[in-house]
């Protein structure tokens, strides 16, 4: 279980294994150097020995096994928190958190699993004070919230949220929050996204000088146009516009901008006066900010597949 959580045991640091472990590692390493060398070979499905106590793989076997093992021990605290100290500690935070995303790429809405998963994945959550291994759980909890269900991922997302206010001068959580407000705003229906992009916009009003959550409001507004009626989208288009004046220096916002009018211009009932003034706007806006290469280009796009049809 250890070697496929961490990506794999080098035996010759079973002084070092943390003493959890600790016992079952002391049984292996009783064998005598032969069977040592056929246990490890038969574990690894391999003809060489390495030294090396190789991850279960495929990796959705090795996941399951291990998930498996600590549903099997879901009600021993202590158990949890040494484990926890063990993954999230500086030896083997990355190994952990790479295979950690994995698991709930793979396993987060499966009922069998589902300890693991609720309430913002606490049971597996580091302490404060792990740094780089509390961040990363930030951003697995983004990650969290782009698989779950939309009720899970409102209460993942209620966890990011309260994380990020205990850290409040921690630009990289708050983004982090930001990107799980964006995600959870993809999933939900016209009505819930709007509130959740109100939050996004709360967010990005208070920390005025973070361009990255500025730039995920913008993709969220692009987002909520594509589920309005042409009269909702037009006034959120608004939001959008307005925002893309105040962040003139941020091409990818503009961008952003000029993608949301061609969404807009491009409903299938829109009308034609309305569409055409769009597009006004369209093509004004990408000449205006003609010196960002990306809009150049995107612009150019646009105008060859306008002019042929067969194209688009």
């Amino acid at each position: 279980m250890f070697a496929t959580a961490v990506g794999g045991w080098k035996l010759e640091d079973s002084d070092e294994l943390p003493e959890v472990f600790r016992a079952s590692a002391e049984k292996i390493l009783e064998m005598t150097a032969d069977e040592l060398k056929t246990f490890i070979c038969a574990v690894n499905e391999d003809d060489e020995y390495n030294g090396v106590l190789q991850p279960l793989e495929p990796d959705l076997i090795g996941e399951f096994y291990v998930l498996e093992y600590w549903n099997q021990r879901r009600f021993q605290k202590e158990y949890f928190e040494k484990i926890k100290e063990v993954f999230w500690s500086e030896s083997y935070t990355l190994p952990f958190a790479i295979f950690w995303e994995r698991c709930i790429q793979n396993y987060c809405t499966e009922n069998r699993f589902r300890v693991f998963f609720e309430n913002g994945m606490e049971r597996m959550e580091p302490k404060e004070d792990t740094g780089v291994a509390y961040d990363l759980f930030n951003m697995l909890l983004v990650v969290l919230i782009a698989y779950q269900e939309n009720v899970d991922a409102e209460k993942t997302l209620d966890r990011l949220r309260e994380l990020s206010e205990k850290r409040e001068g921690n630009e990289e959580i708050a983004l982090e929050y930001a990107k799980g407000l964006f995600n959870l705003s993809n999933k939900q229906g016209e009505e819930k996204a709007e509130k959740t992009l109100d939050r996004l916009r709360e967010l990005s009003e208070k920390r005025e000088g973070n361009e990255e959550i500025a730039l995920r409001y913008a993709k969220g507004l692009v987002n909520l146009i594509n589920k309005q009626g042409e009269e909702k989208a037009e006034k959120t288009l608004d939001r959008l516009r307005e925002l893309s004046e105040k962040r003139k220096e941020n091409e990818e916002i503009i961008l952003v901008y000029v993608k949301g009018l061609l969404a807009l211009f491009l409903r299938q009932n829109i009308d034609i006066e309305k569409g055409a003034k769009i597009l006004r706007e369209f093509c004004s806006t990408c000449e205006k900010y003609s010196e960002y290469s990306q809009i150049s280009t995107f612009y150019e796009t646009v105008r060859q597949l306008l002019s042929d049809p067969s194209k688009s």
